[in-house]
């Protein structure tokens, strides 16, 4: 009896120590806080910590080397005064932020102002993962993304976790997806305006998630799809308006043969072009509840099959899109 008493008082012990263990870092330029720079707090993490940044524009190329569960975040990731005041600039010298580990799970980025990151591959902004390895688990959410560029990704490279309650906006790509590329995550409530690729994807490249409640508006691409290129998955409950692209995509969406099946659902879907809307060689798309609003030369605008167009809807293979106008 006197073992299991003294067993369970060391057991207790320890949890009680692993659950203190967690604890807040702070950082702040002034130095009152526990560090001056990001980085250094990074380091100095441990599983389950917090970093709490204050206020002030830390100059600074971050990254993540094995380090899980860390929440690094802004004083009020809601307030988008602290957002806007709380900046992480890269400079000009690589990602702002980068993941050097595949897998960083349960990690959380939330409430800062990313700029100024360049990368002479993938995600200017924000890189997750490089080419040909696992995507990295982490939340992206409540941050203002702009003024970054990259080859691919100009705001974001190589997530599998949540994308949400962002404002992806002025970012470019030298190649695809002028805010987001290969992000097989959920993408939600975020919104993405004014990025550019010169080939694919304006907003969105060969992001196979969940796509929805989004707003994304006046991107461009070079070749197609303005807005969404190559994305196949539920697309739903977005805003999809005004985006331009010079080849295909109408200029809103490029589903291409490399999708296999994309649904879109209850999407508010205009596309404004100077020629004929483009669906793409696609196997299955199938639209639910989708307002399709097209400002095309009618006398130019038929697609090849498995696609059409006509007043009376719009058919690509069996699945027949509810409602269409002509603007």
């Amino acid at each position: 009896m006197k073992r299991i008493t003294i067993l369970a008082a060391w057991l207790n012990l320890l949890f009680t120590g692993l659950a203190t263990a967690q604890t807040t870092i702070t950082v702040r330029q002034d130095g009152s806080g526990d560090y001056t720079t990001i980085q250094a707090a990074i380091d100095a993490a441990a599983s389950g910590d917090t970093i709490a940044v204050y206020p002030g524009t830390y100059i600074e190329n971050i990254y993540f080397y094995r380090k899980y569960r860390i929440t690094l975040r802004s004083t009020d990731p809601t307030s988008p005064a602290v957002v806007a005041a709380t900046i992480i600039d890269g400079n000009r010298a690589g990602p702002v932020v980068l993941s050097v580990d595949p897998d960083t799970t349960g990690c959380v980025l939330s409430g800062f102002t990313i700029r100024n990151g360049s990368a002479r591959e993938e995600g200017g902004g924000i890189q997750g993962w490089a080419w040909f390895t696992y995507q990295t688990h982490a939340v992206i959410e409540n941050n203002v993304i702009t003024g970054n560029a990259a080859h691919c990704g100009g705001g974001l490279f190589g997530f599998n976790g949540t994308i949400q309650n962002n404002t992806i906006t002025r970012n470019s790509a030298a190649r695809d997806g002028g805010a987001l590329n290969r992000c097989y995550g959920t993408i939600q409530n975020n919104t993405i305006t004014s990025n550019s690729a010169a080939r694919s994807g304006g907003a969105l490249e060969t992001c196979h998630g969940t796509v929805q409640n989004n707003v994304v508006v006046g991107n461009s691409a070079g070749l197609d799809g303005g807005g969404l290129a190559v994305c196949s998955g539920t697309i739903r409950n977005n805003v999809i308006v005004g985006n331009s692209a010079r080849s295909s995509g109408g200029a809103s969406l490029a589903v291409g043969e490399q999708s296999k099946t994309t649904q879109l659902w209850a999407t508010r879907l205009v596309i404004m072009v100077g020629h004929c809307v483009h669906v793409g060689a696609l196997p299955t798309v199938s639209f639910g509840r989708t307002e399709l609003f097209i400002r095309v030369p009618r006398s130019k605008c038929a697609l090849r099959p498995p696609a059409h167009v006509s007043r009376a809807g719009l058919a690509v293979g069996k699945a027949t899109l509810a409602t269409i106008r002509f603007l």
